[in-house]
């Protein structure tokens, strides 16, 4: 494992199945944007949510994202459009 001084974080994985993770969230305020990236399966759905206050996942940015056909990661872009210091994201698998 190593780092930078971005203040993002390398994760090595082995083994037969990479764990879910969310590997990187890019947040452009000046456009209300936020990018996600995450391990995901072939052919699978996911569920992208946010949250302001790590209780509350009732803002369902999109509930049925399909993974990348290829490749081990899938990234998808949101408008998010909220006054809030501090937000929260979360990824499921449908």
């Amino acid at each position: 494992m190593g780092d930078d001084e971005s203040g993002y974080v390398e994760i090595d994985v082995y083994g037969v199945e990479a764990p879910f993770v969310i590997t990187e969230i890019n947040y452009s305020p000046d456009d209300d944007i936020v990018t996600l990236t995450w391990i995901s399966r072939p052919g699978a759905t996911y569920g992208v949510f946010m949250s302001t206050d790590l209780t509350d996942w009732s803002a369902d940015l999109d509930d049925n994202v399909s993974a990348a056909a290829d490749g081990e990661t899938t990234t998808r872009t949101f408008e998010v459009l909220s006054d809030e210091t501090e937000l929260f994201f979360r990824v499921e698998e449908n």
